[in-house]
């Protein structure tokens, strides 16, 4: 058929799944064909991006939670101003990540 469509009724009775619903690689798979239809995937890239984003959150807290954990002075509280301070930090990148 000359100018037909090349896809089955069925292809377009496909139920759209939720980018929680899935696991990184059929996330991955998604992203393909729904760049193969010609379609924007970008907010399917994000989701993609987050789930590799977000297991990386705890090495880089630990990151950044050392330096203050170290810092021990006698006088300004010492250990547990840095753990209060580590708390802040991982709390307040865990609002970022979740709310952007």
């Amino acid at each position: 058929m000359e100018g037909g469509l090349d896809k089955s009724p069925a292809d377009f009775a496909r139920i759209e799944r939720l980018a929680t619903e899935m696991n990184l690689l059929q996330l991955s798979e998604y992203i393909e064909r729904i760049e193969e239809e010609g379609q924007t995937p970008i907010p399917f890239l994000v989701d993609w991006h987050d789930k590799i984003a977000f297991p990386f959150a705890c090495l880089i807290m630990s990151a950044l939670s050392v330096p203050f954990a170290i810092r021990v002075s006698p006088r300004g509280g010492g250990v547990a101003i840095g753990l209060g301070l580590s708390l802040v930090v991982a709390f307040a990148y865990w609002i970022v990540q979740r709310c952007s």
